[in-house]
């Protein structure tokens, strides 16, 4: 056997993940570019447009620290505290930039000032993509100047996604260069409140996730007597519950480990709400009170996503990678709503 064959490396691929950081980002926007982007990329003209600019204007700003500063006018921006307006605005503001992050052949994500850039990357030749994902980061921020907004490169994150083995061949990529500044390559990265490692089993983020329930929980259980069984219970599921249910749908092919951090979790708060011992058996709890198990609430969540996209087509992205099993021959379950599934090599591309 030749010995050249035996010692070359190995070629796999990984992913590069960059989670872009924008200073200020809702507070810099540009009223009259954004009501000119709306009206020429998405049609909003109009009274709907004269709503917007009513919305946005005659605004003021002041500081109290103490004794309170001089009340100036907003003269940009969109309220940041708004849940669906101002990220939508946000969103159809930078609307642009996608195309440019395509231009240059990465891939991305982004939801209002959350952006991510993702590239693929050979271990065996990884300049290319490392060149590519710096020109388009520079483009990216030029972009950001241009319109009123300040990308902050060295507060960004680097993280690579992969399998063991796969990070073990990139292991000599350390450091990526995002629009001039230097990045350490990071073990995870947080996005949209979802902390992402470099392995994607979650572990760091369910550790997040049971630390802020436990702590809840612990303040629950000392006013408890104080309050009713149903001001207990919306306490818990508007508080704790909605914790673990958010973005829970990640989890579906995480370890067994994992999910029973989060099921303690959840074991510990129906224990609270219904005044029992630490050491009760909660399956009878759970059951009182409603509540799926964790893993039952994952499953729940996954499917609720995958009938919403095909019935809806939204969100693209995910409509897009479902497919309808097709059959050969004509059997009792043909007209069943049954999806094709990929042959994988891992659990969580599977899921």
């Amino acid at each position: 056997m030749d010995l050249g064959i035996l010692l070359r490396p190995v070629c796999c691929t990984v992913t590069v993940t960059v989670a872009l950081d924008i200073s200020a980002a809702f507070d810099t926007i540009n009223h009259d570019v954004l009501i000119d982007r709306l009206d020429s990329q998405f049609g909003v003209r109009d009274e709907v447009s004269r709503w917007l600019q009513s919305y946005l204007s005659d605004r003021k700003q002041f500081v109290k620290l103490g004794q309170p500063s001089d009340i100036t006018p907003c003269v940009s921006g969109v309220p940041q505290g708004s849940t669906v307006l101002g990220p939508l605005l946000f969103t159809a503001y930078t609307s642009p930039v996608g195309d440019l992050i395509s231009s240059h052949g990465v891939s991305y994500h982004t939801f209002a000032d959350d952006t991510q850039l993702l590239v693929t990357l050979n271990t065996s030749d990884p300049a290319p993509a490392l060149e590519r994902l710096s020109r388009c980061s520079t483009a990216v921020r030029v972009w950001f100047l241009r319109n009123d907004l300040q990308l902050n490169a060295g507060k960004s994150e680097v993280t690579i996604l992969g399998t063991p083995a796969q990070l073990r061949s990139a292991s000599a990529v350390s450091s990526i260069d995002i629009a001039g500044s230097t990045l350490q390559v990071s073990s995870q990265v947080k996005s949209l409140g979802v902390i992402l490692d470099s392995h994607m089993r979650f572990g760091s983020h369910v550790r997040a996730v049971v630390r802020a329930c436990n702590y809840h929980t612990c303040a629950l259980r000392h006013v408890r007597k104080q309050l009713t069984s149903e001001a207990a219970q919306t306490i818990a599921c508007s508080i704790i519950g909605s914790r673990i249910d958010y973005c829970n749908s990640l989890l579906f092919a995480a370890p067994v480990g994992v999910i029973d951090k989060l099921q303690r979790a959840q074991n510990n708060v129906a224990r609270v709400i219904c005044q029992q011992r630490k050491r009760v058996n909660a399956k009878p709890l759970l059951k009182s009170l409603h509540w799926l198990p964790i893993q039952e609430r994952i499953r729940y969540n996954v499917a609720l996503i995958t009938y919403k996209a095909l019935s809806t087509s939204v969100p693209s992205y995910l409509n897009e990678l479902l497919q309808c099993q097709e059959t050969t021959r004509s059997l009792r379950s043909t007209d069943a709503p049954r999806l094709f599934v990929p042959r994988t090599r891992t659990e969580i591309a599977k899921a």
